[in-house]
């Protein structure tokens, strides 16, 4: 990977079945706007008159007084009241005394029996300047911009690409309108009108010039859940976290967490979950790939740091650690189930997320290993382990007749004593150590 990964052991990922990835920390540079002035289209329903008039206007190549008079017998004037909307929508165009007309428009409102017209409004937009993702935020009174403004403080200050640096906001916010380009934006938004004056910078720069000045947009520190959608979809849930200003909702009951919380929607902002998702691709690498098995494997001078023989994906966020009978006897002395996920934190460029690794056996001694490991799982999940003991047990020798000596009784009972379970071995001893005629 290009970027610099570093690994560390994490609790394992605790996800509902439609989550994909876990991020548990984020530094997350925000441009925000609120208030925008805005074009939106209007539909409304085309009167009699109007539709009388288009019809006339793609009859005739254009919208003629005199013809209008003749057809009607309404006087001339009655024109204008029939008309404005039409102007308005670009249907129709005025020249002179008589209206020039647009076909398919024209075709096109009397087949919808609408027409559209533009009127000013406003609407908020947040730009995400690492990924290029420029979102609409819905809400009214500025949705969780206004909460998040009022509520946090930055963690940072982040500087904006030098791609965007001499971006003006008008321009840029209406080039991306135009191009349906903003997820989350209400759909009647079809353009941001240029500003009587000069169109400011994305960050305007300070009055007095400063030749060292460099464009900066607040940072602040999240954490968030992608999940997918039956449809495909990504929906991003994420919370930012810090400090509270002055009069902001802090999180109640919390000594040692963030003073303030503020839910926020990332869904659509789909260059920043490309990234976090290409971040759960680590182990593709190889060099990653041994610092997570460093982190999980073996420890102890007895067994070194035998190699893997391989890992897959196993989800988004899962992955299946291939091991051997050497690497999987290394793991019994970790005294924990093998079966049972190891959790690793990914770090890179200030996003942290957490995986799951599950370790899958490759040959007949490994297979063996977890083989015992099941019997073990299944013996404390009965109610009378003592009298199934013998049933499970033979039931994993069929199905793994190589395994040998690692499923006979003794075998069995000296692993649950090694993973702590000292009631089950002292249950399963007591006929043996105290028999009773």
């Amino acid at each position: 990977m290009n970027q610099a990964v570093t690994v560390r052991l994490a609790p394992a990922p605790r996800q509902d079945p439609d989550t994909i990835l876990t991020v548990a920390q984020a530094l997350l540079p925000l441009l925000p706007w609120r208030g925008v002035p805005v074009l939106r289209e209007k539909r409304q329903e085309l009167t009699m008159m109007e539709r009388f008039v288009l019809e006339m206007g793609l009859a005739l190549g254009s919208v003629e007084p005199e013809d209008f008079a003749e057809i009607t017998s309404l006087p001339p004037s009655a024109l204008a009241g029939a008309t404005w909307r039409l102007i308005s929508s670009g249907i129709l165009s005025p020249h002179g005394g008589s209206y020039g007309i647009h076909p398919e428009r024209a075709a096109t409102a009397l087949q919808q029996r609408t027409v559209a017209r533009l009127v000013r409004s406003s609407a908020d937009f947040v730009l995400l300047p690492r990924s290029g993702d420029l979102l609409g935020v819905a809400g009214r009174d500025g949705g969780w911009l206004r909460a998040l403004e009022q509520g946090v403080v930055p963690d940072r200050k982040a500087p904006l690409p030098p791609s965007l640096r001499a971006a003006t906001r008008a321009a840029y916010l209406g080039g991306k309108v135009q191009a349906k380009a903003v997820p989350g934006l209400d759909s009647d938004v079809v353009g941001v009108p240029p500003p009587e004056g000069d169109d400011p910078r994305l960050v305007p720069e300070p009055k007095r010039g400063d030749s060292q000045w460099l464009p900066v947009c607040p940072a602040y520190l999240c954490r968030a859940e992608v999940r997918r959608t039956d449809s495909g979809t990504c929906v991003v849930e994420a919370v930012i976290f810090g400090r509270a200003r002055h009069g902001g909702r802090k999180v109640g009951g919390q000594k040692n967490g963030p003073d303030a919380e503020v839910r926020i929607d990332l869904t659509g902002a789909s260059g920043l979950i490309t990234g976090w998702l290409k971040l759960a691709d680590a182990l593709n690498d190889p060099q990653t790939l041994q610092a997570a098995w460093r982190m999980l494997g073996p420890t102890s001078n007895a067994f070194g740091r035998p190699p893997l023989d391989g890992a897959h994906h196993r989800g988004t966020s899962e992955w299946e650690l291939l091991v051997n009978g050497n690497a999987a006897r290394g793991l019994c002395e970790q005294r924990r189930p093998m079966a049972e996920p190891r959790g690793l934190a990914i770090e890179a460029d200030g996003v942290v997320i957490h995986i799951s690794c599950h370790f899958l056996p490759t040959d007949d001694e490994a297979r063996a290993l977890f083989a015992r490991d099941e019997v073990v799982s299944r013996l404390l999940a009965t109610h009378t382990p003592v009298q199934e003991f013998l049933q499970i047990r033979q039931d994993a020798v069929r199905r793994l007749p190589e395994a040998g000596g690692v499923l006979s009784a003794d075998s069995v009972r000296e692993r649950i004593w090694q993973l702590g379970h000292y009631h089950l071995v002292y249950m399963l001893r007591e006929l043996e150590d105290f028999p009773y005629d």
